[in-house]
């Protein structure tokens, strides 16, 4: 008997839990950007500014678009194009094929808090400097990925992804110079489809 909770499931419960929280807005097109971001009209044009503005419980609702800049630095190696230090949930509106945070080779793609999830994006090009999750790096494992794609990321340890849960992700073509995890290390992943990545 299968117990793992499909999108569906992981959806409603996204919803659920945040029945009293605030949505905010991400867009590249956005022509006027005003926080809190909270409509398409106002929207924040890159995924940080957003993310600052939100607090624990809030859902940030990013539309298409390839988003490559902006960066924080938190913990070890190389600053994140996107740095998720409260409990919030981030999605795409329509998934991964649309919307990509791009880690320009120089960046790890995403940083996740313990509760802070990701849902539809991909996660590419991302490097962490020597140091594990160039894609992304979670605090712990009740960080979580849903229906992501994770490719192209290089670094030490876990190329694709550090630390996490995923659900119903796709990595390939991630790396790790360390010779452990070129996909993903230290994570539980749920229904995966992936190579097994690059181990130098």
């Amino acid at each position: 008997m299968n117990t793992t909770p499909g999108l569906a499931t992981i959806t409603l419960m996204l919803a659920v839990s945040n029945l009293s929280a605030a949505t905010l807005y991400v867009s590249l097109a956005s022509t006027n950007p005003t926080p809190p971001y909270t409509n398409w009209v106002t929207a924040a044009t890159n995924i940080q500014d957003a993310v600052d503005a939100a607090q624990a419980g809030d859902t940030v609702l990013v539309t298409n678009g390839l988003y490559n800049v902006g960066q924080r630095k938190v913990g070890t190696g190389s600053p994140s194009r996107v740095a998720i230090t409260n409990a919030i949930a981030l999605l795409s509106v329509n998934g991964p094929q649309f919307t990509v945070i791009d880690g320009g080779g120089a960046n790890r793609c995403a940083y996740l808090i313990n509760g802070a999830s990701l849902t539809g994006l991909t996660l590419t090009n991302g490097n962490s400097d020597g140091y594990d999750g160039a894609g992304v790096w979670c605090a712990s494992q009740s960080a979580f990925l849903t229906n992501c794609v994770l490719c192209g990321n290089s670094t030490y340890h876990g190329g694709g992804a550090f630390g996490c849960t995923l659900y119903n992700c796709t990595l390939t073509g991630n790396s790790a110079t360390g010779g452990y995890g070129g996909g993903a290390n230290d994570c539980t992943l749920y229904n995966p489809t992936f190579d097994t990545g690059k181990r130098f």
